[in-house]
């Protein structure tokens, strides 16, 4: 049976009962507010609200409010006051903007430091939650609608898995306008019951073994201080590994054509390790074969290439024309890879872009609107909505970021935010960071 959450107000209700100080300490959420001293507390145990009532602070601001009961108001009262609605919103968009969860309002030290220098109560997360992410929620579609207006749009829809096991399906949007690229909006961010794509095809180098070394050096050196001060002592010229990223294409590829270029120095490295880690045990066995040298010499000459064309791919404003010559462009590349793993790749690319018919609707409009195409107008486009493709992305990069951000709001300690307020608060995260 899992970890019961905690029903702090019937706790604190017990608390306050059993004390007899139902009329100066208020419950306001997890809180306990003293309407005395008119500040909020996040006491664990009983014994600590006890100590804070026989204090001399508060038993003298207690008989002075005992004369002035015009003072009894909750703190969540006075964030609703008109003056102070501003600040607790733009409080809550700065806490959203930075990735800082809520919670960390609980902290006493932060709390003060906030009440010390705003001269303002700092209210408890469940408001800030309740009351105004719905607003900034709202404000986000309204600037999303006004932004898209009623131009024609672009839509990218991709699913991921999310640090819970529950799939997830993000859905961004954008104008497409004839004169200028347009800016991406993540509209949706929804759970899914299940999905048809629940595992993702691996590349055909896996079979070079070269990915297992790439994972394992991520691993032995990731927060490995003994390790890195050998590693910075053989080499202290030489910057640490690359640290590949499973939602930024070409990291993989720019981290094998490092390993080529530096392999004596890893070697040599990895054999000074004396650690009985399981990946570095695998690095040395691998270092010691003589497979990966030979993998790594093929795809630094074959392949490593794709990292600069992907990150000219995912470079934002690029027209339609210029996206579709870089495509053709890997593919003039793949082609001349020869062997069983050249042809592999090549065949893995066809079947990749196979699978979108459109592309070459694609390649049709660019054709037109570079007036190399005597062709006639797709039928269900008139001519505006052609020109409006000329800015049309080809990438679904975006989307990939919007999962890195997911990923990072729902960390370790977040796991209890709920959907519908991990997607309002994804929505408003990613519109505030790409804001013109």
């Amino acid at each position: 049976m899992g970890k019961q959450k905690t029903d702090h107000k019937s706790l604190h209700a017990g608390w306050i009962q059993d004390l007899k100080v139902a009329n100066i300490i208020k419950i306001d959420g997890a809180k306990l507010v003293c309407l005395a001293c008119q500040s909020n507390f996040t006491f664990k145990q009983k014994s600590q609200l006890e100590q804070h009532i026989k204090t001399s602070i508060h038993e003298n601001l207690a008989k002075k409010f005992a004369m002035d009961p015009q003072r009894q108001i909750l703190l969540s009262e006075a964030v609703e006051s008109q003056s102070n609605k501003p600040f607790y919103k733009n409080m809550c968009q700065a806490f959203i903007s930075a990735g800082i969860p809520w919670k960390k309002l609980q902290n006493p030290v932060l709390q003060n430091f906030l009440q010390t220098y705003t001269g303002r109560a700092i209210p408890d997360e469940s408001t800030l939650r309740k009351n105004y992410l719905p607003q900034i929620y709202a404000e986000a579609i309204e600037e999303i609608r006004r932004d898209v207006g009623t131009n024609p749009i672009w839509l990218w829809v991709d699913e991921t898995t999310d640090a819970c096991g529950r799939y997830i399906a993000n859905v961004l949007i954008g104008s497409l306008k004839k004169d200028e690229p347009s800016k991406s909006h993540l509209i949706c961010s929804k759970q899914l019951e299940k999905t048809n794509n629940a595992t993702v095809t691996k590349l055909v180098l896996d079979s070079l073994h070269v990915d297992k070394f790439v994972a394992n050096m991520k691993t032995a050196f990731k927060k490995a201080p003994s390790r890195i001060a050998i590693y910075k002592e053989k080499c202290p010229d030489l910057p640490l590994p690359p640290n590949p990223v499973i939602t930024r294409w070409g990291t993989w590829l720019k981290a094998t054509e490092f390993y080529a270029q530096h392999f004596n120095e890893m070697k040599d490295i990895i054999e000074t390790i004396k650690n009985d880690a399981a990946s570095v045990n695998t690095l040395k066995t691998m270092i010691q074969s003589h497979d990966l040298p030979r993998n790594l010499a093929f795809i630094s000459l074959n392949y490593t290439f794709l990292a600069e064309k992907l990150t000219e791919l995912q470079e934002h404003g690029g027209s339609l024309h210029q996206t579709l010559q870089y495509l053709d462009e890997i593919e003039n590349k793949l082609l001349k890879v020869n062997g069983n793993i050249g042809k592999a790749v090549i065949e893995k690319f066809r079947t990749v872009i196979g699978k979108n018919p459109d592309l070459e609707k694609l390649k049709q409009i660019s054709s037109i609107l570079e007036g190399e195409s005597d062709e006639e107008l797709p039928a269900e486009l008139n001519p505006a909505e052609v020109a409006a493709f000329n800015y049309a992305p080809l990438t679904s990069v975006e989307t990939e970021r919007s999962f890195s951000m997911h990923k990072f709001l729902l960390s370790d300690r977040r796991q209890e935010i709920t959907p519908e307020n991990l997607e309002m608060e994804l929505v408003s995260r990613y519109e505030s960071l790409t804001e013109d």
